[in-house]
């Protein structure tokens, strides 16, 4: 084959990275900087594995999934919402009564926020502008059944007014400055109900740093050198110096999306322990000593081994709880927490 051909089809990059593995034993670089040449040369990415991503502009990547559901705007049947809201008054309800509160989060997608730099072929048609969105459904369904709501999405609209982003350009959770800001309003949320939920140290402005692991999740995928458009600092949040009234502790059910609010809790210094039930088939444990101030935490040091949703009591497993936090993503505003706190298990 001519090798112009060869580079442009990817052959090239593959001739080279069995070369150079067998040359120089470096096969896991060879990969990456035969990656890097066909970027270089003829702007051409490797094929990710596992997900699709979706190039916008200026370097900007976006998780498929996420583009579709914002596109597509997915409504959900309303018995859904009225179900779905019952179970989370029940629940508020039951765990009132020991106090503690009960707050959900709707996190937003990359999507949602920054839909500007998404592909010109991520458009909503007229008809799908007309639809009702899953999570503003369950938004409005929530708020009529009295239930306390974070309402990320809206709050991250306002945010970007300021100027300073809250979603890394190459990765596709929110980042660490978002995240903060989100789990003081989540705290707010937990202290209206119960009064005694202690005042926390709280989001006081930002300093630029280099990025964490999850702001570049997306360029990761392709294994290359360097992505072109990485960046070399993000706005990762400045805490109040005041110490905490005391120490809390919380259970929750959520998406990839409550690993960033882990990470939010362990930097304020003032939560003992966070027991995630990751997307309520998976069991995490997170847990500070006193004095403790992670700036990332790596999830797989926390992981326990799995339970059983279906024989799993919210309320007994939130005894010694101050808050019970329910986090969705838009995108799994249909999947109603995957079945959590419901007395018949998860649906089949």
């Amino acid at each position: 084959m001519p090798p112009a051909r060869a580079l442009a089809t990817g052959e090239f990059a593959d001739g080279f990275e069995r070369h150079f593995a067998q040359v120089f034993g470096l096969r896991g670089f060879g990969i990456r900087l035969a990656h890097q040449l066909g970027w270089e040369l003829f702007r051409t990415l490797p094929q990710t594995h596992g997900t699709e991503i979706d190039r916008g502009g200026d370097g900007w990547l976006y998780e498929h999934p996420y583009v579709r559901d914002w596109v597509r705007r997915f409504e959900m049947l309303p018995e859904e919402v009225e179900e779905f809201a019952g179970r989370m008054a029940s629940l508020r309800d039951r765990l009132a009564e020991k106090g503690i509160a009960l707050v959900v989060c709707l996190s937003p997608s990359k999507a949602a926020v920054y839909p500007e730099h998404l592909p010109p072929y991520a458009v909503p048609s007229e008809q799908e502008w007309r639809n009702t969105p899953a999570r503003d459904m369950l938004l409005e369904g929530l708020r009529g059944a009295g239930i306390a709501v974070v309402d990320a999405r809206t709050l991250f609209l306002g945010w970007k007014e300021e100027g300073t982003l809250l979603f890394a350009r190459n990765g596709t959770h929110w980042n660490a400055w978002g995240a903060q800001r989100v789990f003081d309003a989540i705290a707010e949320a937990a202290r209206a109900q119960v009064p005694a939920f202690p005042e926390l140290p709280r989001t006081v402005g930002h300093v630029d740093a280099p990025p964490l692991a999850t702001d570049h999740d997306l360029s990761d995928l392709y294994n290359m050198v360097r992505y072109p458009k990485s960046e070399r600092t993000v706005p990762h949040p400045v805490l109040s110096p005041v110490p905490a009234e005391g120490r809390v502790r919380i259970l929750g059910v959520g998406d990839s999306f409550a690993f960033q609010l882990a990470d939010a809790m362990g930097r304020t210094g003032a939560v003992e322990s966070f027991r995630l039930l990751y997307y309520y088939k998976g069991d995490y444990r997170f847990a500070w000593a006193e004095g403790e101030r992670p700036r990332e935490n790596v999830p797989d040091r926390f992981r326990l081994p799995a339970f059983d949703p279906a024989a799993f009591d919210v309320v007994e497993a939130a005894e010694d709880c101050d808050l019970v936090l329910v986090e969705m993503n838009d995108l799994y505003a249909r999947q109603r927490a995957w079945g959590f706190a419901r007395k018949e298990g998860p649906p089949r």
